[in-house]
């Protein structure tokens, strides 16, 4: 996840870096004078910065805020309980969302859990 942000970030750098460059004006020689532009097309120039910044501003924050959600949804607290064949009291273990597997979890305490094939495991506590 940290990855795709900094290539996320890189890739943005670079895209302003090639732009800066290409809007700076060259001289030497073969560099000729330009009329001086219109009110106008400083105007159109000025409105698509400022629609480009908040296109970003609005992604930048839509990530922020799906990122945020996904990692409350993952770190949610989960009750486990297991029944084995012969039991009739269950085995209660707390583990986190993200923590649960097909036939294994880890708990909050770090203690791994294999459940075996003939225990029945309950969860309560998802959404």
């Amino acid at each position: 996840m940290l990855s795709k942000l900094f290539l996320t970030l890189g890739i943005i750098l670079l895209a302003a870096l090639v732009l800066k460059r290409r809007a700076t004006p060259k001289s030497g020689p073969h560099h000729a004078e330009t009329p001086p532009q219109s009110g106008g097309s400083v105007q159109k120039i000025s409105e698509l910065r400022l629609a480009a910044y908040l296109f970003l501003a609005i992604m930048l924050g839509l990530g922020g805020v799906v990122s945020v959600q996904k990692w409350r949804d993952d770190h949610t607290v989960v009750t486990i309980k297991l029944y084995s064949a012969g039991e009739s009291i269950p085995t209660e273990y707390q583990a986190f969302k993200f923590e649960l597997g097909a036939r294994s979890f880890t708990t909050i305490d770090g203690l791994q859990v294999v459940v075996a094939n003939d225990e029945r495991m309950e969860l309560s506590g998802l959404d």
